[in-house]
């Protein structure tokens, strides 16, 4: 999966606190520890013999869970399409209503899968990856965008939120040009394709 914005300074690594600094080693690797993660929650389930749920409109749940699972994964193909990383400040289509869709559309993704999966006791585990994998590079990120953008950004942040959306005029700025060159450059097919080979795997899961 892409990130949100590449490139992104390390500011000054000597002035953060030794647990940001650890913090921000850490989710450098966010992308990579996020797929080992899942694959060892997958694992776990086997091992367990866990049933998710069947792909049927009689369970609700699974509907949701699948339905989750792709505004995600549309979110976050919808964002790539739009966002030039480091070369000029997002603020229409999805940036529009949130600074970091495609973090929503991750945390959808997750959302959803778990919902499909059917353990609760999951949510606890993808919640602390969450936190210690990416709220230390949205923070990191944030202060990288003020410094390059300046009044630009704190403009912008005065009519957005940082994750879920706070305002519906907002949505006068949502359509905008979408590149689907620009989604390929930001090579957004990874998480589209892992995220519907994932979604195929588990209707065939054995019950």
């Amino acid at each position: 999966m892409p990130d949100e914005k590449k490139h992104i300074p390390g500011g000054s690594p000597q002035s953060e606190p030794l647990v940001w600094r650890w913090l921000n080693a850490v989710s450098r690797y966010r992308v990579s520890l996020s797929s080992v993660i899942v694959v060892l929650l997958i694992v776990k389930e086997m091992v367990l013999g866990t049933r998710p749920r069947a792909y049927t409109l009689e369970d609700p749940w699974a509907i949701a869970g699948i339905a989750l699972v792709l505004i995600g994964a549309g979110l976050r193909s919808w964002s790539a399409g739009i966002i030039m990383k480091s070369e000029a400040l997002a603020t229409t289509g999805p940036y529009a209503l949130t600074r970091h869709p495609l973090y929503v559309g991750s945390l959808l993704l997750a959302c959803g899968f778990l919902v499909i999966i059917g353990r609760p006791e999951n949510a606890l585990i993808v919640i602390a990856a969450a936190i210690v994998l990416y709220v230390p590079n949205i923070r990191k990120e944030e202060r990288f965008l003020a410094e390059k953008f300046g009044k630009q950004w704190a403009e912008y942040t005065k009519q957005t939120a940082g994750i879920f959306p706070k305002r519906l005029s907002a949505l006068k700025a949502v359509w905008a040009a979408w590149s689907f060159k620009q989604w390929v450059k930001n090579r957004e097919y990874r998480c589209a394709a892992t995220s519907l080979i994932a979604l195929t795997a588990l209707g065939f899961w054995p019950r």
